[in-house]
C-alpha cells in the first residue's frame, strides 16, 4: 500500500492532534520507478528521518515523534526506533498489524502475501531482531481477524517488546482498524498522544 491509501490512517492520528508525515519508499506509490528491496527501505525511512531533523524548528517547542509502521512498514518502523535508541526525542513506536519476519508470515501461509514474500528471496523483514534494542514504549494494534499476518505473529512480536508495550486488539482485519465502529480505534490514538504530553 503506498501513501495515498494510507491517507484514511492519517485521520485517528491527526484527530488526536498529531501531525502527520506519510513518506513513499523509492519503487512505491508516486515515487521513481525502482524496484525495491529491503536495504533500499531502510535507507528511505533513514533519510526521512534526518530531513525531518534538519527542518526548522526556531520558536517551536520540542517535537515529540511517533514513528508508526502498518504491516510491512512495521519491520521498518521497528528497526528505525532501534536505530534511534537513546536519541531522546521519540516518545512511541506504534505498529500495526506487525509480524516477527517476512519467513515467518509465509510460513503462516498467509495467502498472496505469504507467496509473494516467498519469492523475495533475501529480504527478511525480521523485527524479531531487533525489538529488544528499542528504548520506547511500544504499543501493538492487531486484528484478531487479521488473515494476512496472524494474530499469533504480532502477539510473538508484542512478548519480545521491552517494556512498556502496549496491546490492543480488535474484530477486524488486516487493513481496516481504523473502521473500528465502537471508538476504540481512535481512543488508543488519544491515549499515545496523551502518553506522549506526559513524557
Amino acid at each position: 500500500r503506498h501513501a495515498f491509501q494510507n491517507l484514511v490512517k492519517a485521520n485517528p492520528m491527526q484527530q488526536a492532534g498529531m501531525d502527520v508525515v506519510i513518506p513513499d519508499y523509492r519503487g512505491w506509490g508516486a515515487s521513481s520507478p525502482r524496484l525495491p528491496s529491503e536495504q533500499s527501505i531502510h535507507e528511505d525511512a533513514w533519510a526521512v528521518w534526518q530531513a525531518l531533523q534538519a527542518a526548522p524548528t526556531a520558536g517551536q517547542k520540542p517535537v515529540r515523534w511517533v514513528i508508526y509502521g502498518h504491516s510491512m512498514g512495521s519491520a521498518v518502523a521497528v528497526r528505525l526506533a532501534s536505530r534511534l535508541r537513546g536519541s531522546g526525542n521519540t516518545c512511541a513506536l506504534v505498529l500495526e498489524s506487525a509480524f516477527t519476519s517476512f519467513s515467518d508470515v509465509a510460513q503462516a501461509g498467509a495467502g498472496w502475501f505469504g507467496r509473494a514474500l516467498t519469492g523475495l528471496g533475501s529480504e527478511r523483514m525480521a523485527s524479531i531482531e531487533h525489538i529488544a534494542q528499542v528504548d520506547v514504549p511500544v504499543w501493538f494494534l492487531h486484528g484478531s481477524r487479521d488473515d494476512t499476518v496472524p494474530l499469533t505473529l504480532g502477539r510473538r512480536l508484542y512478548e519480545q517488546a521491552p517494556m512498556p508495550r502496549h496491546w490492543r486488539e480488535w474484530p477486524l482485519d488486516h487493513s481496516n482498524l481504523q473502521t473500528d465502529p465502537t471508538g476504540a480505534y481512535d481512543q488508543t490514538w488519544r491515549d499515545i498522544a496523551a502518553s506522549c504530553g506526559a513524557t
